[in-house]
């Protein structure tokens, strides 16, 4: 289950990360 929330979690921090970027 952990597994699961992380494979949703990554693309969803890194397009808060991009949205980040100027």
């Amino acid at each position: 289950m952990s597994k699961n929330l992380d494979i949703q979690a990554k693309p969803f921090f890194a397009r808060f990360l991009v949205e980040q970027q100027p």
